[in-house]
């Protein structure tokens, strides 16, 4: 994904996935620097970028919160990816230097062994 071409997809969608699970943002999506992380976050991968967000929107059900914050981006990414803050594109100011491309092969893989389920004789 490229942010120029994407980006306002990815918003669109959101957007629309937010209102009908019937969340607001705390002005998050207005925010081009949001998307640019989500996108980071998730690799480039569109479909990931949609998981992350049914993820923070759990977290926000859990809480019994209106309103979706990169707060809830943050605890669905750490549980998802199991990484400490620093790894954390939510949380890091230095979102753009962390490589998600190794957390997210890492999850795939144990998502992958988890699912395998051993011969039975």
């Amino acid at each position: 994904m490229a942010f120029g071409k994407d980006g306002p997809l990815i918003k669109r969608s959101i957007k629309e996935l937010l209102e009908k699970a019937g969340l607001e943002d705390d002005g998050l999506l207005d925010e081009s620097e949001f998307i640019k992380i989500l996108m980071h976050a998730s690799a480039q991968r569109f479909g990931m970028a949609i998981e992350l967000f049914f993820g923070a929107t759990g977290i926000a059900k859990k809480y019994e919160s209106q309103r979706l914050s990169i707060e809830h981006f943050a605890e669905g990414y750490y549980e998802r990816m199991n990484c400490d803050d620093a790894l954390n594109p939510f949380l890091s100011h230095d979102w753009r230097s962390i490589d998600t491309t190794i957390a997210m092969d890492r999850h795939i893989k144990e998502s992958r062994q988890i699912r395998r389920r051993p011969r039975q004789s």
